[in-house]
Parts: structure tokens; sequence; C-alpha cells
């Protein structure tokens, strides 16, 4: 019907009938609001019709984890692993991710890759799920990027949008060493108020939900972060059905979890996987904080982590027995492989590094090239950061700038509302 049209029929309507409508119509969005304000204020958390019923079968005594056993079956075997692979990597926060991301991202670079890039920082927004539109110019890439590695909250479908046919990867740390991690880097002791020279740490950990509202804490969040980057929302932190029901799907989602604090079995493993070289697993730890700002736990302050991070510990053990399972598959051959990459990865270190300082004021420790290094020394070091802002101002100089995209985007959505009202 057309929009005058129905312009012209609503006087025609009796003025009784029309204050029933009128009053139908309040009486109803009084009803919904006060719904809608229950359950966003009420202690029932309101899960999806699917969610519950898998949650349900879990509680009532199934197992919430899938078989470790069924896990370690999907990889291929050696004879049809295929080489030069697409990769989805998660990067969780402070496990080891920005040494993952220089490895991988050289991995692309010398096969010529294309990345998806985020389109503002060297980052995508990691406060949402990840969706196939925060990538820079997906109109024009759609499907054919093949490496996607920068923070961004796991959504499996919307990366297998950009991403097609990806090994997915992650890498997690014991929550405990993870949240000293990210409290000493992004200096989280200085928003908080203490006496003298109280450990910032250990105040924090003695009501961490009270002492949660004083920082702003923009780059993550400072309870169960690594499950968090995995996709699961705060608000089913502490309930465990949800928690082990995510841990499953996860198992199934994830090819390789690597472990950080055994980042060199881990890698040894990926190398299995992705067909790769020795050098291509080759690292120099990136984005390592000085000793000024790190902090030594004590027992009681590392227990209460675990209890606050409840979750990502269950995540974590369940992803650190399968990889230790996994490596057991490979038996000696494991052994030989690990010791030959110990050594290569010693030897190229002594190659390039002239020295490391820990103990500088500084936020990270200082490393220092030879005077004479290799452009492979390079590489190893190469700071992500600059090199993702320069391949995504490559690409906004090649197919338009971002401005002229949501230009365009305005431009469209105003055109449709005007078609939807006049037709």
């Amino acid at each position: 019907m057309k929009l005058h049209n129905v312009i012209y029929f609503i006087p025609k309507i009796s003025m009784f009938r029309r204050r029933y409508i009128v009053l139908y119509s309040f009486t109803g969005v009084l009803i919904f609001s006060a719904i809608l304000n229950w359950t966003q204020h009420s202690n029932i958390i309101v899960v999806p019709d699917s969610v519950q019923h898998v949650q349900r079968q879990m509680c009532r005594g199934n197992k919430a984890t899938k078989r470790v056993e069924e896990e370690l079956s999907r990889w291929p075997d050696k004879d049809e692993c295929p080489s030069n692979r697409n990769i989805v990597y998660i990067k969780v926060h402070k496990a080891a991710s920005s040494t993952m991301n220089q490895i991988l991202l050289r991995y692309g670079l010398e096969r010529n890759k294309i990345v998806a890039l985020p389109k503002w920082w060297h980052y995508f927004d990691f406060s949402k799920h990840f969706h196939r539109n925060m990538a820079l110019g997906y109109e024009k890439f759609r499907g054919k990027s093949e490496l996607l590695i920068n923070h961004a909250r796991l959504h499996r479908p919307e990366m297998d949008a950009v991403v097609e046919n990806a090994v997915y990867l992650a890498s997690l740390r014991h929550p405990a060493a993870q949240l000293e991690s990210a409290f000493g880097f992004f200096d989280q002791g200085s928003y908080l108020k203490k006496n003298g020279d109280q450990d910032p740490m250990e105040v924090f950990m003695s009501d961490p939900g009270y002492y949660s509202t004083q920082i702003n804490f923009k780059d993550g969040s400072l309870r169960n972060q690594q499950i968090f980057d995995l996709g699961l929302d705060p608000e089913y932190f502490d309930d465990l059905c949800a928690v082990e029901w995510k841990i499953q799907s996860l198992s199934e989602q994830l090819d390789l979890v690597l472990i950080s604090e055994y980042l060199d079995e881990s890698l040894v493993l990926m190398k299995y996987l992705l067909c790769l070289d020795f050098k291509d697993i080759l690292y120099i730890y990136a984005n390592v904080r000085s000793n000024k700002h790190r902090t030594a736990l004590s027992k009681t302050t590392y227990d209460n982590i675990e209890k606050w991070n409840a979750a990502d510990m269950l995540l974590y053990s369940h992803f650190n027995r399968t990889l230790w399972m996994r490596i057991a598959q490979f038996g000696e051959q494991f052994t030989t492989d690990l010791k030959t990459f110990k050594d290569l990865k010693a030897n190229t270190t002594n190659e390039c590094i002239a020295y490391t300082d820990r103990n500088v004021d500084q936020r990270l420790w200082k490393i220092r090239l030879k005077h004479h290094a290799t452009q492979f020394c390079k590489n190893l070091t190469r700071n992500t950061v600059p090199t993702i802002k320069s391949m995504r101002s490559e690409v906004i100089s090649k197919y338009g700038t971002i401005l002229d995209k949501v230009i365009d985007n305005v431009i469209v959505f105003g055109e449709n509302m005007v078609k939807r009202w006049t037709t």
C-alpha cells in the first residue's frame, strides 16, 4: 500500500477506535519495556535456546569437553599435509601473541599472502565479536584474504567469510602469568588508590571485583581475558556449563592451541601441521616487559587469580593437556625435532643479537641487532605494528580512502530508506 494511501486512511477510523488503538499500543510498549528491563537487571541469565539445550545435556552428566582422543584424530596424515595454508590466528592478549604475530606475518610476507587488515588501527575491535565488515576492503577482497592474525574476538562464521579454508590457531598462557603480564604491561596499577609502597597487583587481587571499577581497561578484560578473546561473553564467566560448552566448541573450531610456557614445543607441532621448515618457526621474543614492570606473585595472590579467572583455568588446563597428548603421538621424532629447533634458535640468536637489556626503566626490554646483521635477522625482529599500518595505507591508497567508503555507504543507506517509504 502506498504511504499516502495509509495516511489518507487513518482519519477515516472512528475516534473511538483510534483511542483503543493508541491505548493498546501504549500498553504493549510498557509491557515490552518491563520485560526487557527485568531480563537486563535480574539475576537470571537469558541464554539462546540452542545453547540452553546443549548446556542441559551437559549438566545432566555428559562430559562438557570433547574427548581429547577425538580432537587428536582430526589432524591430516603426514603424507597428506598441504603446504602454503591460509591461517587465522586468534591473538589472545599477553599469551606470546606478539611473538606469534611476528612469526605468522613473516610467513605471510614471504609467501605473498593477502593479509586481512583492520580498518583503523593495528587491531580489530576486540570489544565485540569479529564481523567481516571490520576487515579493510572486505568488498574488494571478499573470500580472497589468506591471513588474519591481528587482535580480534573469535567468531568462526564471520572469519570464514574473510579467510576461506583456513587453519585456526590460538595461544594460551597460565591465567596467573597472563593477568600479571597484562596488569604490568598496561600499567594498570597506576589507576589504583593505594597506600605508600603497596604492591599494586597484591592490592588489586585483595578485592578484584571492587578494584576493577577503578580501572578503565580499554585493552581488554582483567578477568578471564583469554576465554573472552576466544568468544565467551562475561555474563557466562560464572556459568560452569556455559564455560565447558565453550571449551568443547573451541576444541572443534581450533586446529592447534599453542601454550606459551611451552612455546618451542608448540611451534614444532605447528611446523608439523603447516608443513613448515625450522626457519619458518624461528623467533626472538617480542613485546617483552622489562624487570621494572614485573611483579613476583605471592602464593595467596596466585591462588586468588586462579579463582578469579576460573574460566580461563578450565580453558588452559584442557588445551595444555591436549598439547602434551598430541606431542606423545609423535614419539622420538618429536624429541629429535625439538632439540634441532632449540639448537638452531640458540645459534640464530647468537648470530643476530648484540645484546638485550631487561633492566631498563621503560616498559619493554631493549634488543639490539649486531652491526652487520643479515636481512633474515632484521625480519626476525620486525615490529609488526608499523608494518601493518604501512600495509593498510597501501590498500587505502590503491582502492580509495576509508572516508570515501563511509560516504558511499551513507548515500546508499539514504537512497534505500527513501525507496522503502515511497514505494
